[in-house]
């Protein structure tokens, strides 16, 4: 390995990979997954599905029929959309499509408030980029004199804006991000929507309008692993059809699994009402999980989310790995303002019962 050091990316040596724990508790309430599987019923429609692709053939390479149903769910045109292995395939091509220089010399810049999901900041430092966080604020809102100062300074290429925001839970200020997206055009701003079927404003605008034209600066990231299609990796990102162009320039081949478009499209279709059902019974518990949680003097932020970003009161990183040897596990912060607090993916009643039990025995 020494005598290859020099051909590896120095910033590498800065950066870890993402973590995830190697066994996974009993009780999983720290990955936002969906906590409903899927109907024995749904399960045969897939299996069905999936038995008649044509398994010697590559994928559809343009993935047609999954960006029409995403076009008919979330607006705009297929030609608008762009799919990928979840949010984070995504995110790198963006990435990898912007990183023009501005200034000669000066490596391009990426804007993202903390906290908020790691994998911008990652994904950015690995390709030699400048990460530039910007603290919310203490309501864990965007910061907007600290923010304005970051876009005039730093002349970032790409903004990251997750809202519903992971991991506080809420949405971020919906008219001052339209601000920002208008005295600042020559930068991208992308509003990842990831916990947006969990949220009072569960599509971009209010009222939301599928056949709004969007920003020439505006890319909304989307993704089905919330809503009970982790497994499958099925995300996408909308954006004006010239910027679709150029990131299907650096889209490698068949990057979507004929498998995973399967899915996708049966999720977004015949597995619709379905799934929405599970969304209102997260909703349901979600109300229930924060009720049980101030019985016990915990105070959770209101969320927008699948998960709640709970005050402990204590020490998190302690409490967290206590319920894990209870079987319970949850995502504590150990950094600064964050310590305290621990984001508990809202599960189904039994496993919610479980980690309100475990919490009065520890």
């Amino acid at each position: 390995m020494s005598a290859l050091q020099r051909i590896i990316r120095p910033e590498l040596a800065h950066i870890a990979p993402y973590g995830v724990p190697r066994n996974a508790a009993p009780t999983k309430l720290d990955a936002n997954e969906c906590a409903f599987p899927l109907s024995e019923a749904a399960r045969e429609k897939i299996a069905e599905r999936v038995a008649s692709i044509p398994w010697h053939r590559y994928p559809d390479p343009r993935a047609t029929e999954l960006r029409a149903c995403l076009a008919a769910r979330y607006g705009g045109t297929p030609d608008e959309y762009v799919v990928g292995s979840g949010s984070d395939e995504l995110i790198a091509l963006l990435i990898s499509v912007c990183s023009g220089t501005r200034n000669p010399g000066t490596p391009p810049a990426v804007l993202y408030p903390t906290p908020t999901f790691v994998m911008y900041g990652i994904i950015a430092r690995t390709q030699g980029w400048r990460a530039i966080e910007v603290p919310l604020t203490d309501a864990w809102q965007l910061d907007p004199g600290r923010t304005r100062d970051a876009l005039a300074k730093h002349a970032p290429n790409l903004v990251f804006l997750a809202s519903p925001n992971s991991p506080t839970g809420n949405e971020l200020d919906l008219a001052f991000m339209s601000q920002l997206i208008a005295e600042f055009p020559d930068t991208l701003f992308v509003i990842d929507r990831a916990y947006a079927p969990f949220s009072s404003r569960r599509a971009w605008g209010e009222p939301p309008s599928k056949a709004a034209r969007l920003p020439e600066n505006l890319a909304i990231l989307n993704t089905l692993s919330k809503i009970g299609m982790a497994a499958a990796r099925i995300g996408c990102v909308r954006m004006p059809e010239g910027l679709a162009v150029e990131l299907n320039k650096v889209r490698l081949p068949f990057n979507l699994s004929q498998v995973a478009q399967e899915v996708g499209v049966l999720a977004l279709t015949e597995l619709r009402m379905e799934i929405d059902a599970c969304v209102e019974q997260i909703l349901a518990e979600r109300r229930r999980l924060a009720e049980g949680l101030s019985d016990l003097g915990f105070a959770s932020a209101p969320s927008d989310a699948n998960f709640l970003w709970t005050d402990t009161g204590q020490e998190s990183a302690e409490l967290a790995r206590r319920l894990r040897e209870e079987g319970v596990g949850v995502r504590s912060f150990s950094q600064g303002r964050l310590a305290r607090h621990v984001r508990i993916t809202v599960g189904t009643a039994a496993e919610n019962d479980e980690l309100l039990r475990q919490l009065r025995r520890v």
